[in-house]
């Protein structure tokens, strides 16, 4: 078996180590986007969860507007 340059070990070792860095530093940056993401996901949430009861409420005023006119029968 071939002699291993110990210089050579220690190369490659060390550009793992750069690219882990990288590695780390770019999983921080999607885990920040990530968070932000689920942030705007949970405030179109509640925005669609308050758009849901109003028209629910304007569905029941349009009920009653059209019971009062004699448009529809009675429940």
């Amino acid at each position: 078996m071939a002699e291993v340059d110990g210089a050579l070990i220690m190369a490659v070792l060390q550009r793992m180590q750069a690219d882990m860095s990288e590695l780390k530093q770019d999983m921080r940056e999607v885990k920040v986007r990530l968070t932000i993401q689920e942030g705007h996901h949970a405030s179109v949430m509640a925005t669609l969860h308050v758009l849901q009861e109003q028209n629910d409420r304007m569905r029941d005023d349009m009920r009653m507007v059209k019971r009062r006119l004699d448009l529809v029968d009675a429940e």
